[in-house]
C-alpha cells in the first residue's frame, strides 16, 4: 500500500502542476527559484530534538513540494539486493520523482504529436514543465549525493559508505545504487552547466525553455540561474560532511552576494529571495547549535526565533501557492464579483 502510494501521489502532483501551473508573467519561472531553494536548504538543515515540531512541519512540506518520502524508504522491497535499510530507503526516495520525470516526459510526447489536446489542458505547458524540472533537481540531486559521497573513519582502511559506514565503498548493493546516482547527476549538472554558461553555448533551439528560467534577471546576470543550484550542491556536501559552520558561514555569503547584487530584473523578486536567504542566515546560525555551540540549549528566546524565522517563510510561501491556484483557475475574480454583488 504504502510502495503504491509512492508512486500515486507523485503522479497526480505532477498532473496537478501542468494543469495549475499558468501564469502570464514575462519573468518566466523566477518566482520559483527562491521558494524552492529555501525549501531545498532547509530540508539540509538537521534540527535537534528540542525542534520536533518543527521539524515535522518542516518534513511536510518537503514532503508535499519536493516529494522527499523519507519515511516509506525504510520499508524493504525484493526488486534489489540491498544489504542495508539505509541504502533500501534510497530506493524509494527516487520513486517518486522517477514518476514526476514520467510524467514531464509524457507532457513534451503529448507536446509534439498533440498540441491540440495538450492545448485543452495547458495553454502554455513550458512553464509548468519548469517547475517540474525544478522538483525534479532538488529531489533527484539530494538523493544521488548522498548516496555516492563516501566516508573516512579513523582507524578504519579504505572508504565507507556514508548511509552506512560498515559497508565498504562501492560494495554490494551499494554498487547499483552508486551507478544509478552517478547517471542521475551527470544528466542534472549537465543542465545546471547549460543554465550557467548558455551565453557562451549556441543553443538558440532551447532558447524558448532557457527563457523560462533566465528571463527573471538582467541581462547582465543570466548566468545567475545556475548559482542556487551550485551553492545548494556545495552546502549538501558540507552538511554530509559535517561541516556546519562552513555550511552556515557559506549561506550569509550567498546572503549577501544576493543583496549586493541584486540580480532579477524585478524588485519584489530581490526582495523575496532577500527575504528568504536572510531567514536562512538565522535558522543556521540558532538551529545548529548542537555542533556549533552559538546558544544554549536551554535559551527560550533563541528557540523562538528560530521557529519564527521558519515558520513566516513556510507561510508566505504558503499564501504564494494558494494564489497561484487561485489566480489560475480565476477564484479571485469570483470572489470580488461575489462580495460586490
Amino acid at each position: 500500500v504504502l510502495l503504491l502510494l509512492n508512486i500515486v501521489v507523485p503522479f497526480i502532483y505532477g498532473v496537478f502542476l501542468m494543469i495549475a501551473v499558468r501564469l502570464k508573467l514575462s519573468i518566466g519561472s523566477g518566482y520559483l527559484y527562491g521558494p524552492l531553494f529555501y525549501l531545498a536548504v532547509l530540508n539540509l538543515i538537521p534540527f535537534s530534538s528540542y525542534y520536533a515540531t518543527l521539524n515535522t512541519i518542516v518534513s511536510s512540506f518537503i514532503a508535499t513540494f519536493l516529494l522527499k518520502f523519507q519515511i516509506l524508504g525504510y520499508i524493504p522491497w525484493c526488486f534489489f539486493n540491498v544489504n542495508s535499510v539505509l541504502l533500501t530507503s534510497k530506493w524509494f526516495e527516487l520513486i517518486g520523482p522517477s514518476v514526476v520525470a514520467v510524467v514531464l516526459l509524457l507532457t513534451v510526447y503529448l507536446a509534439r504529436c498533440s498540441p491540440k489536446l495538450l492545448g485543452q489542458i495547458q495553454q502554455s505547458p513550458l512553464q509548468a514543465m519548469c517547475l517540474l524540472m525544478f522538483v525534479l533537481f532538488w529531489s533527484l540531486a539530494s538523493t544521488a549525493i548522498s548516496v555516492i559521497t563516501p566516508v573516512y573513519l579513523s582507524g578504519v582502511e579504505g572508504a565507507r559508505v556514508h548511509l552506512q559506514p560498515d559497508l565498504a565503498y562501492l560494495s554490494g548493493g551499494h554498487i547499483p545504487l552508486w551507478i544509478v546516482s552517478v547517471i542521475i547527476l551527470l544528466v542534472l549538472y549537465s543542465i545546471v552547466f547549460i543554465l550557467t554558461f548558455s551565453l557562451f553555448l549556441n543553443l538558440n533551439r532551447f532558447k524558448p525553455v532557457l527563457d523560462k528560467f533566465q528571463s527573471c534577471y538582467k541581462d547582465s546576470y543570466r548566468w545567475y540561474g545556475g548559482v542556487y543550484f551550485i551553492v545548494w550542491t556545495i552546502l549538501q556536501i558540507l552538511i554530509l560532511t559535517s561541516s556546519y559552520q562552513m555550511f552556515h558561514t557559506s549561506v550569509i555569503i550567498l546572503t549577501v552576494t544576493h543583496c549586493l547584487l541584486q540580480p532579477y530584473c524585478k524588485k519584489w523578486l530581490n526582495l523575496i529571495d532577500g527575504f528568504l536567504l536572510g531567514s536562512l542566515s538565522i535558522t543556521s546560525s540558532f538551529a545548529l547549535f548542537d555542533v556549533t555551540a552559538y546558544i544554549s540549549k536551554n535559551d527560550n528566546l533563541s528557540n523562538v526565533i528560530v521557529y519564527m524565522s521558519v515558520m513566516v517563510p513556510l507561510c508566505l510561501i504558503t499564501l504564494g501557492i494558494v494564489s497561484i491556484v487561485l489566480i489560475r483557475f480565476g477564484l479571485i475574480s469570483k470572489v470580488k464579483g461575489f462580495v460586490n454583488n
